[in-house]
Formats: C-alpha cells, sequence, structure tokens
C-alpha cells in the first residue's frame, strides 16, 4: 500500500514534471530543485528501475529530480550524465559520437539551470563482485560527511524489513569501491557540482517491487537527513 503523503506528492508531480523529448529516441523529465537537491537516473530503461527509484527518492527526500529514458541501450550506450558511448569500458575508452554529444548538451543545460547544491545519481550493475552493497562514489564529500552519511544509512538499514536483502553503502573516500565515475567526474555531470553522490545499486536492491520502494525510503530518509545535518 503507498503511503498516503507520498501517493499527494505523485499526484502533484504528473502536473510539475512535463515529459521533454530530445533526439535520438529518448525523453527527459524534470521536476525543478528544492532545498538544493536534485536526484538523477540517466540510464532510464536500460538501468532498470533506476528512474523509478529516483523519482521517488526526490519526492521523498524534498527534492527536484532529472530523468533519462530510452537513449542508452544494448545497441546505442549512450552515457547521458558525459559526452560519450560504451558500456564496461574506462573513460579513455570511451568513444564520442554526435548522438552523445547532442543527448549530454542536453542534459547538461538542464542540470545547469537546476544548480544543486546536492546532486545524486542512481544506477544500477549486475557486477557479480559488486552485489552485496551500494556503492557510493563521491564528489565534495570529505571523510567526516562520508563517515555521517555511511552511519545514517547504517542505522536506517538495521530496521529495515524481515527477510529484505541488507545491503550497507561502501562510500568514497572511505572504502574501496569499483563503481568511481571517473568519466563523469572527468567531462560529464559530476564535475559540474559541488557535491555528488554517485549511487551504484545491485540488481537485489530493484528487482522486486516492494524491496525497491523501501530502499528508495531509505535512500530519501538519509539524503533528507544529510541535507539537516549540512544546515539546508
Amino acid at each position: 500500500m503507498m503511503p498516503a503523503t507520498l501517493a499527494i506528492v505523485l499526484a502533484a508531480d504528473l502536473l510539475a514534471g512535463p515529459t521533454i523529448p530530445d533526439a535520438p529516441g529518448g525523453v527527459m523529465q524534470v521536476l525543478d530543485v528544492r532545498h538544493g537537491l536534485l536526484v538523477a537516473a540517466p540510464h532510464g530503461g536500460f538501468d532498470r528501475h533506476t528512474d523509478e527509484m529516483a523519482r521517488r527518492v526526490a519526492l521523498l527526500a524534498g527534492g527536484g529530480y532529472l530523468l533519462a529514458s530510452g537513449y542508452r541501450t544494448s545497441a546505442r550506450p549512450i552515457n547521458v550524465n558525459r559526452p560519450t558511448e560504451g558500456v564496461g569500458l574506462a573513460a579513455d575508452a570511451e568513444y564520442v559520437t554526435p548522438a552523445s554529444q547532442r543527448v549530454w548538451a542536453a542534459w547538461a543545460a538542464r542540470l545547469d539551470a537546476q544548480q544543486p547544491s546536492l546532486y545524486v545519481e542512481i544506477h544500477g550493475n549486475s557486477r557479480a563482485a559488486s552485489a552485496g552493497a551500494i556503492e557510493v562514489a563521491t564528489v565534495g564529500v570529505d571523510a567526516a560527511q562520508a563517515t555521517w552519511l555511511k552511519a545514517d544509512f547504517g542505522r536506517r538499514l538495521a530496521f529495515l524489513d524481515r527477510g529484505m536483502p541488507r545491503l550497507p553503502w561502501l562510500i568514497e573516500p572511505l572504502d574501496a569501491i569499483h563503481y568511481r565515475a571517473g568519466g563523469a567526474k572527468r567531462s560529464g555531470a559530476l564535475a559540474r557540482v559541488p557535491m555528488a553522490l554517485h549511487l551504484e545499486t545491485p540488481w537485489a536492491v530493484r528487482s522486486d517491487t516492494r524491496v525497491r520502494g523501501r530502499y528508495a525510503d531509505l535512500i530519501a530518509s538519509t539524503l533528507a537527513a544529510f541535507q539537516t545535518h549540512l544546515g539546508r
């Protein structure tokens, strides 16, 4: 059952976030940033259910969102949040195409217009070695802030419903992680914001509707508390 408060904000969201078409073959949706927070999902449809999670996280945390779907496919792996294409490649091996540049320009324009003080991207992966945790690459987050975030999410995770997978955060600069978002940090969205969290969610977090909703709730609660912790 959807909480009444979430049902209200989702109903408001239908009016607030128009769908914006961009070539080739995808759409972007924007809900204006609130309280400095913007939650993004650049790989909707490819990283399955990440756009659903990002929308829910944003609304529950009192932020705005930037969502893209349909641009990144197996045949055309446009990265959206940076001007390149490629899957599973090192940042130096990704390649620039006219299509990837057009899509990135559209994404960057919408991001720049929002000017978030905290930018959060939600991604998904199926890497077996990363299946036991949510990896969090960061920009502008020091060790004390990372410690606070990891501990806050961990406390909330302890109260997760029985039988659900419990995946902690591994977060820079505290932990060694595989998904460090090097390309986006160098020439993409993470290079354009003062503070960012780049969340890589395993399939166990996204595969089941109920689990997906609960993790979105936990992430939203941690982000809202972190904003308060920062005095925003």
